[in-house]
């Protein structure tokens, strides 16, 4: 596949890759009917595509899921985004790495020191660099966002001192050294061990850097919520609901506009952003006053309300919704989830977590965040094996808990049933 922000293509070899993992013939006409259909994002696209995979492929041998033939058939290079679109970077600074590049072999840099030394760091700046960082250009040279992000002043000291030893007019720290060790410091820069920012501090600096998600989309940790109570902007627009109709929308509030009724009441107008679309929608005085602090970030939320058809200025029929609740998912998920699952699957670390010392720090942590929600672990071992346990102790799935178990299980480890 090769996606861009202007439509989508099904190449030649997409397409034999697909016939020889027997995807079905009436998928193949579905899926070529999206061609040159205009997405604003990779994940709506990719959302569309696995709409389609769940609508029409079931579990086989041949294949697992319909995602993961999309995830197999994309390229890493599938996504195509200008560097001068990227915020604080100027037309200078793209020219400047770009002429480095071609100084490399197969026009490509191999490490992150490789790429200070040589690029011209008069003309890209740290502002620069740490956009680059934050929408995860340098991932292919070190996919630890928040280790880069940490050695950035260093790494741009050490550039520098390089550029400076490399030109006979100026004077460099390098000069002080001998041969050797100057060697030995050009390119020395101690990555300190850290985690990765967590995926909500990823995603937020790439909707900084960028002005939308590229790894993922805050509602996909909510997957389960929205598919038991929500529709999508899309499924709103097209599925002919009647004026008056009661609907739920998930979604990110991406704009907040407070006005003054007639009545010199506060009110807004909400812009929520959902995986497919979005949609205004007024909240009204009473309700305002009730959510209005719900409406200052971008944490994902649950918005009820009507559906009220409309004319235009130009007589045309609109339609929008009229909010008459409005919650935070999280909150959702913590008052209502009756149990989360822990599914892990035996790997190679798999007998390190359930040492008895492991697991019962790991039982002392969720003690911290007591609750009504119960918690089960699903193990999946050797020969078919599968063994169930339930914990006794129940937890509160808290916004620090949900990262906690995000970063040690991952989203696709986690169940909740309602």
């Amino acid at each position: 596949f090769t996606v861009s922000f202007l439509h989508f293509e099904l190449t030649t070899k997409s397409q034999s890759m697909l016939k020889r993992l027997e995807i079905p013939d009436s998928l193949l006409e579905i899926i070529r009917s999206l061609e040159y259909k205009v997405f604003k994002t990779k994940n709506e696209l990719l959302v569309e595509l696995k709409k389609l995979g769940d609508d029409h492929v079931r579990e086989s041998e041949q294949i697992l899921s319909f995602q993961q033939v999309i995830v197999r058939a994309m390229r890493v290079e599938a996504v195509r985004f200008g560097l001068n679109a990227v915020k604080n970077v100027g037309g200078n600074a793209v020219d400047a790495i770009l002429e480095a590049r071609t100084q490399k072999k197969e026009n490509r840099f191999t490490n992150f020191m490789e790429f200070m030394k040589t690029v011209d760091l008069t003309k890209v700046s740290s502002r620069v660099l740490e956009s680059f960082i934050k929408c995860g250009a340098f991932d292919s040279l070190n996919p630890n966002r928040a280790q880069l992000l940490q050695v950035l002043d260093e790494a741009i000291h050490l550039g520098q001192e390089f550029q400076k030893a490399d030109d006979p007019m100026q004077n460099s720290l390098f000069d002080l050294l001998s041969e050797e060790e100057s060697k030995n410091t050009e390119t020395q820069l101690n990555f300190p061990e850290m985690k990765d920012w967590t995926i909500k501090q990823r995603l937020a600096y790439e909707k900084e850097a960028l002005g939308f998600y590229v790894s993922g989309h805050p509602l996909d940790h909510y997957e389960y919520e929205i598919k038991n109570l929500a529709i999508t902007t899309h499924d709103l627009e097209e599925n002919g609901f009647k004026d008056g109709d009661s609907v739920a929308l998930a979604g990110i509030i991406i704009s907040n506009t407070v006005r003054l009724s007639k009545r010199n009441e506060r009110f807004a107008i909400i812009n929520l952003e959902d995986q497919r679309g979005s949609i205004e929608i007024p909240v009204y005085a009473k309700l305002y006053a009730e959510v209005q602090d719900l409406l200052e970030n971008e944490e994902p939320v649950l918005v009820q309300g009507r559906v009220n058809y409309r004319d235009d200025d130009g007589g045309r029929q609109g339609f929008s919704l009229i909010a008459e609740n409005i919650q935070w998912l999280s909150h959702i998920r913590q008052e209502t989830c009756n149990k989360v699952v822990i599914v892990i699957r035996q790997t190679d670390d798999f007998p390190e977590f359930f040492t008895s010392h492991q697991l019962q720090l790991f039982i002392e942590m969720l003690l911290t965040f007591p609750g009504k929600s119960r918690i089960y672990f699903h193990l999946y071992v050797a020969d078919g094996c599968e063994i169930k346990i339930q914990l006794q102790e129940s937890v509160a799935l808290v916004p620090k808990l949900m990262e906690y178990l995000v970063d040690l299980f991952g989203m696709k480890g986690l169940v909740f049933v309602y």
